[in-house]
């Protein structure tokens, strides 16, 4: 809702957020944190989709296979095929909740559509993760 009042793309509003809300990363970062995840043992949420549908998935992630330039998650829970070349812009974004700062990848396309999302897996009213969040900021961000 804020975004269409103030006629701002999600793009635009993570680049006036400010570094300490919003930090544009390297593209590969995103699998970067997949794989990471997955060696440290710890569960994400992932939200991937299109103006037309979402997949939601919370829990581990294990096995990660690449194919060319797609990045898949072949797992019983998670059927997930990435393909890397689309996700134009990458932002590590940190969002104040009531339950303290929630941590987020958010991954562009070329036409500045949400293609993907990762989180550290929590439910409401519970912090975020400190595996999560500790590994989250390791990504370094792009110098803008």
């Amino acid at each position: 809702m804020l975004l269409k009042r103030n006629d701002v793309a999600r793009t635009q509003a993570l680049r006036l957020a400010g570094q300490e809300w919003a930090e544009p990363l390297a593209t590969v970062e995103l699998t970067r944190i997949i794989e990471e995840a997955g060696k440290r043992e710890v569960p994400i949420m992932v939200f991937g989709g299109n103006k037309h549908c979402i997949q939601i998935h919370s829990g581990p992630v294990s096995n990660l296979r690449w194919m060319d330039t797609w990045f898949n998650v072949l797992d019983p829970m998670l059927n997930l095929h990435l393909k890397t070349t689309g996700a134009t812009e990458l932002w590590r974004v940190r969002k104040p909740s009531v339950d303290g700062i929630i941590t987020s990848y958010e991954g562009f396309d070329a036409e500045g559509e949400l293609v993907i999302q990762l989180f550290g897996v929590r439910k409401p009213g519970i912090p975020e993760r400190d595996d999560w969040r500790a590994l989250a900021e390791t990504a370094t961000p792009l110098i803008g």
